[in-house]
């Protein structure tokens, strides 16, 4: 399976304008993914990813199970794989998925952190693929997903949950649907038509493109048309919001209601309300969680908030405004933030928090601060448990936080704004409107916040164009200080007036004017009229200026300004507020004329006086002003253009003048300086009621931000009374509740009576004045009275003045005055029927508040029998401590180890004598085993102790070792018999453990000692080359059989405790049980002598001969337990001395050379105690060293003497080496015998036995004659000398050979080649010369001619390269593979340019090679790839390399595992070839094809594998028909030497 996985195509890289849809699912959904995949049709153009929770420990066989139920192809995702349509995509076990831009990544799962694969994964994809994103939540447990699903929607994509119906476990698609960022809720089969029909919808209407221009310009008035429907259903104008975003919005919800077109949509958007409401809910995008962006939080606490409250005192209040704070997380956030930091401060500020949205829905659930599980998953345990609490399932945001917001339906774009902020926080709204409502919106901010208030913006935010309004405050984040400049902040309701929208008719066919930018409209007037001009806005703030203006404009004195009203020149100012008056009020072009102007006047500072002297050097102009709204600008501006008219000087009209003109024109004057005067004063007045008008517009401003708070605060007010209604109805509840445990609490009062009157013991009520107001059935019964004889009486005459007793008098004064209590008091009395009783009286006061009756409750109870069972008690103890006092005195006598231990801390309660002698007389009274016995933590006792405390199970120990540490001396090792039982108190809850032991040291000592004598004498048997064995008791069970003995019955070591004739049943009937019952009965031997054994050895029937020895085995008391065997296989001396025997010329020779050969054969035992040097040899090794057999006085001197003084210090100094190694030695030197002197060779095999402590006592092992043997390999070393020599000169001959053959193959070629070329060449003549000569017929023959000279020169080619690899001579050296690869690219660039080949590598390794035999390799496989490519399919081949590790070695038997490896890949799309021809297509002039459909001459990949050959790697090939092949070549990095 895992092969198929990896062979199979890997999907293309493709451009991602199509729909992914994400699938996840937990428990039950593989039976979902079974529905859901079949009804997947092959082309639906879309990619799935399918998300399912899994075993992280086991491999996911998921891809193999959906792969049978659907024909689109199925992957399980790997590193980096590539989205295509199509394709369905399985994320593998262990693994978190995300997805980048086309590529999907794979990421080690968290095993500390919960698994919310799912959420991660559609996180990531709506990120990356916005609208094009799908998510579908199916059956499962937990939540996972619906985050996720909320992405997905956040960024414009689909939600589907699969309906519950359906699903196995609801509780994922059940948590998707409740947070509402679900679309559709289907059954999984259903779901592939949905987003069939989803993805036809985006393609008809242009989601794809990656145009901004959604929707196409004829559609553009259909547009317009739903932008003015929504602003009548909402209120709010979208029209410059961001285009393409709300497009798609459209486009979305035109797929989600299966319309065809915008068109239709428009139509089904008039006539259905609740649309309407969703388009609106779509478009608002209420992106938003707790603590969104966690750093910007944390800059707020560490540089924000610290300036912010530095200077607040208690009582102030600070201020905050959260616009379009969505659902309220923001707002609620930044709630907690703050309390954070203020801590136990913040009950002495005041916070007003206001947020705001224009989305009704949301600020509805804001106020009810009830939020789901998952909404607050991102929140730390620590915030929820202080600033939530859980309700019906949700988590409610607590009283003190709720306390500091206030939440309302507000635009901050057209209502009034709130007023005098310390902090706006807008975030993530501004990146959805154009420049134009930025501008506005960050005008608006502005005046609404206080000098150096702050503002926060989103992430993606900036203050842009208002950068003189604000300051950065905060790098690297959205953080901005207002910055002390005057507002330009001017309340509209909006650009398009309103009534307008009411009255326009819904079915206008007129387009709206394009808005353009204000200097467009004025450069295009400016262009055709010259004079200078200047456009204004409407502050009357200069804009743009055109030409020369300082004739009409100048700049005052004081502070700069760029008021055009401020700036004009004397005379000016007022016409031309007139003049912009009347435009505005118009929208009409206005003209004024010959205005007089003194064009150098120089202005006041203030209000531009001028003195008389000024006015008289001035200079005279009469001006024209023409003013023009630009109406079709985004922001209503004006451009006003000037026009200059010098006028003659008074000076020069006075000399050309008559008298009379000097009267008239010195009344002329007179006029002049009065309308001057009045013109002055008309423009002080003028100024003053400006200076009115802005006190006014401010104080208006306030009044309407007043008025905003003072509704929000009005809402809350209605929030409050709907809180005090909800308060009334839990009156109203409580008061029900209340009824409620009056009911109770008059069931409990009968149940109380019930119990009174049914208690055994006598109960009485006492009023103040001691007279029996009440009692109990018990009490008329026990005293034999009743009620009329009882009730009303004083308690001291019932009972025959029986309870007059003074102490009790003084007792029950006590209980009234003193509110004292009355227990256990103990009286005497003689009760009639029953005799004298005692009794103990217990009373408590009654109070009754309301009457404030004080009674008493007297309870008596009867103790006679109590005290009479008491004494026996008493008795029993007395006599359980005299039994205890002799179990003591048994314990602390008795000779074994015994000890009590308390407790789970196993505390010494007791210990014997012979447990304190045991730990050395230590003091163990009240100590826990561990204090008192540290030595035994590491023993393993004190979790002995633990289980048997724990269990309760007693715990028999049989020779454990036990260290214990002596004072003054070394820790001594005890070995002892021990019980650990656990006692148990009445309960049977476990008390403690009783330890008894007993010291069994000597007997394991012993024993051990015998263990190591018998593993010595094992050895012994085991190395000796002859065959022993022990078989034990009367079934002869197999107790030991050495390797030799094993061998020659052809068994194994399962043998052992089996019976004898169970292993070898087929020698039953050949004597055998019958011999070894006679050994085993009359302990005499039995001696086999060249015995006929038939039996089966290793499951092969043989027929052996053995020369063997039946000898009782015996124990210390001389009885026999079994029989052991003794046994030589003397097959090959039997048939020998047998075919002596046949040959009757040779029989007395072949009989002695087969008793030397006999003798030959023996084998010397010996075993040499170290310390005595005393020698014991067997009779056969004394023999074979010369000596007497029946020499016992033998020692170390005898042994070693004999060897000759030339080996002497080789073979001590050998067996001394493996004395210290503790191995087995082997080795071999002459001897001078003993008895006759002659010098032969031993090889001698032996041991070392050690005691306890390491020392070696004695040395064992055997020795055997090799004189033969030597002699023997003597003579063999001689004839490979010579034959050495003589393969030598063979070589050389051979090398001789070699060269001959290159010399020839050089040559061959050259002689072939020449005439070859000749008969290519006149060939080509003929057709090149004489083509119009030659019949067709010819023309093929010349052709044929050609093509088989072609042929054969390639193949001669082959040939020598083939024959050149067999050169000896290897000229290895450092190789690049890359630059190997670099050079045969170059060679094909031609080919591969003309195939369109694209040719992919990794970096290849440097290996020790012979670089002319890798170029040939690699020119071999790539012009494989090249030539068998498919038809019309470009070839792609892929270069890939990796180094092999260990085990991955192993699979190759051929290769050294101490070597190194590179394996390097070479894989095509080409034709491919079946698998069953891998091998063959290595065989010379082997081919798959024929060469009509592919040139070549088969030889190119024999070349490739005798190349690899040559370098001591491998090569093979896999491949799949119209698929591809892989080459895979094995090399070493660095060669033999």
């Amino acid at each position: 399976m895992a092969k198929e996985k990896k062979n199979k195509t890997q999907p293309p890289a493709t451009k991602q304008n199509f729909p992914i849809v994400g699938i996840g699912a937990s428990a039950g959904g593989l039976d979902a993914f079974k529905k859901l995949l079949p009804a997947i049709p092959e082309s639906s153009g879309m990619a799935y990813v399918l998300v399912q929770h899994l075993d992280p420990s086991h491999e996911s066989m998921l891809p193999e199970i959906l792969q049978r139920v659907t024909k689109v192809p199925v992957h399980e995702i790997t590193e980096d794989i590539h989205l295509a349509p199509d394709h369905i995509y399985i994320i593998p076990s262990n693994k978190i998925l995300t997805s980048t831009d086309g590529v999907l990544q794979l990421a080690p799962r968290d095993k500390n952190k919960v698994n919310l694969s799912i959420d991660i994964f559609f996180t990531s994809l709506a990120e990356v693929h916005k609208e094009c994103a799908v998510g579908v939540v199916l059956s499962g447990t937990g939540s996972d997903g619906t985050l996720g699903l909320k992405a997905i929607k956040e960024h414009g994509g689909i939600g589907i949950a699969q309906d519950l119906k359906s699903a196995a476990y609801i509780s994922m698609p059940q948590s998707a649907v409740k947070a509402g960022v679900v679309d559709f809720v289907l059954a999984p089969e259903d779901i592939p038509a949905q987003l069939l029909q989803i993805n036809s919808s985006y393609k008809a209407n242009n989601v794809f493109e990656d145009s901004e221009q959604v929707i196409e310009d004829d559609n553009e008035e259909t547009f317009e048309k739903i932008l003015l429907l929504l602003h009548q259903r909402s209120g709010v104008d979208f029209t410059f919001y961001k285009r393409p975003t709300f497009h798609r919005r459209i486009a979305r919800r035109i797929a989600i209601v299966d319309k065809n077109n915008i068109s239709e949509y428009l139509s089904f958007l008039r006539a259905n309300d609740d649309e309407q409401d969703a388009l609106f809910q779509d478009v608002l995008i209420p992106v938003t969680s707790f603590f969104r962006d966690p750093k910007t939080f944390k800059n707020l606490r560490d540089t924000v908030f610290p300036d912010l409250f530095q200077n607040k005192s208690t009582g102030d209040t600070i201020r905050v405004w959260s616009a379009g704070c969505s659902t309220g997380q923001e707002a609620f956030s930044l709630a907690i933030c703050i309390a954070e930091f203020l801590g136990d401060k913040s009950t002495e500020l005041k916070i007003q928090i206001f947020a705001s949205d224009i989305s009704e829905k949301a600020i509805k659930k804001a106020r009810s601060a009830i939020y789901t599980k998952a909404e607050v998953e991102k929140l730390s345990e620590s915030y929820l448990n202080k600033y939530f609490t859980k309700n019906n399932g949700g988590y409610e945001v607590n009283k003190r936080i709720r306390q500091m917001c206030v939440f309302a339906p507000h635009n901050f774009l057209k209502d009034p704004p709130f007023a005098k902020m310390d902090l706006i926080s807008c975030r993530n709204v501004l990146i959805y409107m154009d420049a134009f409502l930025q501008k506005k919106a960050f005008t608006t901010f502005h005046y609404a916040l206080k000098a150096n208030g702050v503002l926060l913006l989103g992430k993606s935010e900036t203050v842009g164009a208002s950068s003189d309004l604000f300051s950065p405050l905060v790098k690297n984040d959205k953080i901005y200080s207002r910055k002390p400049v005057p507002g330009r902040f001017m309340h509209v309701a909006t650009e398009r007036r309103e009534e307008s929208m009411v009255t326009k008719d819904k079915t206008a066919t007129k387009k709206v004017a394009n808005l353009t930018d204000f200097r467009k409209s004025a450069e295009a007037i400016m262009i055709s009229n010259s004079p200078a001009s200047v456009v204004v806005n409407e502050q009357m703030d200069i804009v743009h200026i055109h030409g020369d203006i300082t004739p009409f404009l100048q700049s005052p004195q004081g502070k700069p300004t760029h008021n055009v009203l401020q700036m004009a020149r004397e005379g000016l100012a007022f016409e031309l507020r007139n003049a912009i008056h009347k435009a505005k009020t118009s929208e009409e072009t206005v003209i004024k004329e010959n205005i007089p102007v003194n064009t150098n006047a120089r202005r006041s500072a203030r209000a531009g006086t001028e003195s008389n002297n000024d006015v008289g050097q001035g200079k005279q102009a009469l001006v024209t002003i023409e003013i023009t709204p630009l109406t079709n600008t985004v922001d209503i501006h004006y451009l006003i253009q000037f026009q200059e008219k010098i006028i003659p000087s008074v000076q020069d009209n006075k000399k050309s003048s008559t008298g009379k003109a000097s009267a008239a024109q010195k009344q002329n004057e007179n006029l002049e300086k009065e309308l001057s005067q009045t013109r002055e004063d008309m423009r002080s007045i003028t100024e003053d009621m400006e200076a009115y008008n802005e006190e006014l517009q401010s104080a208006n401003e306030e009044l309407q931000s007043s008025n905003e708070e003072m509704q929000s605060l009005n809402e809350e007010l209605e929030t409050s009374r709907e809180e005090l209604q909800s308060t009334n109805e839990e009156l109203i509840i409580i008061n029900q509740e209340l009824v409620d445990k009056q009911d109770q609490l008059h069931a409990a009062r009968l149940y109380s009576d019930s119990i009174v009157s049914t208690i055994r013991h006598p109960l009485i009520v006492l009023d103040k004045d001691l007279c029996v107001k009440t009692a109990n059935a018990a009490f008329y019964k026990k005293f034999d009275v009743d009620e009329k004889n009882t009730e009303k009486k004083w308690f001291y005459e019932i009972q025959h003045h029986q309870f007059d007793d003074a102490r009790l008098r003084s007792l029950l004064v006590k209980v009234l005055s003193q509110k004292n209590s009355i227990d256990d008091f103990e009286i005497k009395l003689k009760l009639p029927k029953v005799g004298e009783r005692n009794l103990l009286m217990n009373a408590r006061q009654i109070k009754n508040e309301r009457t404030q009756e004080q009674l008493i409750l007297l309870a008596i109870e009867d103790k006679t029998e109590e005290a009479a069972a008491q004494k026996i008690i008493d008795d029993n103890k007395k006599r359980a401590e005299k039994e205890r006092k002799l179990l003591h005195d048994f314990f602390t006598q008795a000779p074994a180890v015994l000890a009590i231990l308390k407790g789970p801390e196993h505390v010494f309660e007791f210990a014997n004598a012979a447990y304190m002698e045991l730990v050395g007389q230590r003091d163990l009274k009240n100590k826990s085993v561990l204090e008192a016995l540290p030595e035994t933590e590491s023993q393993g006792f004190i979790e002995l102790l633990d289980k048997v405390y724990k269990t309760g199970e007693t715990y028999i120990g049989k020779e454990l070792s036990l260290k214990l540490d002596k004072k003054n001396e070394e820790s001594q090792l005890l070995y002892m018999n021990f019980v650990y039982q656990a006692f148990k108190n009445n309960n049977g809850d476990t008390e403690g453990i009783l330890v008894y032991a007993h010291d069994v040291t000597e007997q394991v000592m012993s024993r051990k000692q015998i263990e190591a004598s018998e593993k010595r004498f094992s050895n012994i048997l085991e190395q000796s080359i002859m065959a022993i064995g022990i078989l034990k008791g009367t079934d002869m069970v197999i107790s030991f059989a050495n390797a030799p003995l094993l061998d020659t019955w052809g068994k194994g070591d399962d043998v052992f405790g089996k019976p004898f004739f169970e292993v070898l049943p087929e020698i039953k009937d050949q004597g055998f049980p019958e011999l070894l019952q006679q050994v085993y009965t009359t302990g005499v031997p039995h001696y086999g002598h060249e015995t006929k054994v038939t039996h089966f050895r290793w499951e092969k029937e043989e027929t052996r001969y053995y020369n063997f020895v039946y000898q009782p085995y015996t124990e210390v008391d001389n009885s026999i337990t079994g029989i052991t065997i003794l046994a030589t296989d003397v097959t090959d001396q039997v048939l020998a001395k047998k075919q002596i025997e046949e040959s009757e010329n040779e029989q007395l020779m072949l009989a002695r050379l087969l008793k030397l050969a006999t003798d030959s054969a023996a084998v010397g035992i010996w075993s040499l105690d170290v310390v005595s040097s005393k020698l014991k040899w067997s009779n056969l090794h004394k023999k074979l060293w010369g000596y007497d057999e029946h020499r016992e006085d033998l020692t170390y001197e005898d042994w070693h003497n004999l060897i000759v003084p030339e080996d002497k210090k080789m073979a001590l100094q050998k067996i001394e080496e493996f004395k210290v190694n503790h191995g087995i030695y082997e080795v071999d030197y002459r001897i001078k015998r003993a008895n006759d002197g002659a010098v032969i060779w031993i090889r001698s095999t032996g041991q070392y036995h050690y005691d306890d402590i390491g020392e070696a006592h004695t040395l064992s092992g055997i020795s055997l004659d090799i004189t033969e043997h030597k002699s023997f390999t003597e003579e063999l070393e001689i004839k490979v000398k010579e034959r050495t020599a003589e393969l030598k000169k063979s070589n050389e001959a051979l090398k001789k050979t070699n060269t001959q053959l290159d010399q020839f193959a050089h040559i061959a070629s050259h002689d072939l080649q020449e005439p070859l070329r000749k008969i290519l060449t006149f060939s080509m003549r003929l057709q090149d010369n004489h083509k119009a000569e030659l019949s067709n017929e010819v023309q093929s023959y010349l052709d044929k001619i050609e093509g088989a000279s072609s042929r054969m020169s390639t193949l001669i080619r082959d040939l020598l390269n083939y024959s050149r690899l067999l050169e000896h001579e290897k000229l290895v050296e450092k190789t690049n593979l890359n630059d190997t690869l670099k050079n045969i690219l170059n060679d094909f660039e031609l080919l591969v340019d003309e195939k369109k080949a694209e040719i992919k590598s990794d970096e290849l390794p440097t290996i020790e090679a012979i670089p002319l035999q890798m170029n040939q390799l690699f020119y071999n496989l790539i012009s494989n790839a090249l030539k068998f490519s498919r038809e019309e399919v470009p070839p792609v081949i892929t270069i890939t390399s990796r180094t092999l590790s260990e085990k991955q070695i192993k699979k190759y038997p051929i290769l050294n595992p101490l070597r190194s490896y590179v394996e390097i890949i070479f894989k095509d799309n080409g034709i491919g070839f079946e698998q069953q021809y891998s091998e063959k297509i290595f065989t010379i002039f082997q081919r798959l094809h024929n060469r009509d459909t592919f040139i070549g001459t088969g030889i190119g990949l024999a070349l490739t594998k005798k190349i690899t050959e040559n370098h001591n790697g491998l090569t093979f090939a896999d491949g799949q028909e119209n698929v591809g092949a892989s080459f895979h070549v094995i090399l070493p990095f660095e060669q033999p030497r």
